[in-house]
């Protein structure tokens, strides 16, 4: 400890030292065990706590994969297919379906960070990558239909 070295050096040499100086050196070591122990107790409780985080990411990943379940079902719409369908509807239930996807997307890229962190496999989404894609093509099928008519 540099510290009580420091105060030992200031007493050996007679250096006055402020009383307030002194009362906080005292209460140091005390605090410093205190400090040790909380990290040793952190220390050994990690391997449980990160295991208790990887299974309520197991169930953000169950939570993601049944919100793309619903959003394909949506998706699935005989609107969006059906070539007599108003564009303007078609769009936008696709931009809708678009934006729920990319908030999905977003939880499924926050679950990844964190299994990178804490060195957990990382989960596929290809339920998602297959949903984004068959939404993002409807909806261009629905502007080139709309650019077309337009034309």
């Amino acid at each position: 400890l540099n510290v009580a070295t420091h105060f030992e050096v200031m007493d050996e040499f007679n250096i006055q030292i402020p009383s307030i100086d002194y009362a906080a050196y005292q209460t140091l070591n005390p605090d410093f065990q205190a400090f040790k122990t909380a990290l040793d107790i952190a220390e050994a409780s990690k391997d449980e706590h990160v295991m208790k985080f990887a299974n309520d990411l197991e169930q953000q990943v169950d939570d993601v994969n049944a919100e793309v379940a619903a959003i394909r079902l949506e998706a699935a719409n005989p609107l969006l297919l059906n070539e007599t369908s108003d564009p303007d509807d078609a769009m936008e239930i696709t931009a809708e379906l678009m934006a729920k996807v990319t908030l999905v997307k977003a939880k499924a890229d926050v679950i990844h960070t964190y299994q990178k962190l804490f060195n957990v496999a990382k989960t596929r989404f290809d339920e998602l990558t297959a949903c984004v894609e068959e939404i993002e093509l409807k909806h261009g099928l629905w502007e080139s239909l709309s650019a077309w008519a337009d034309l």
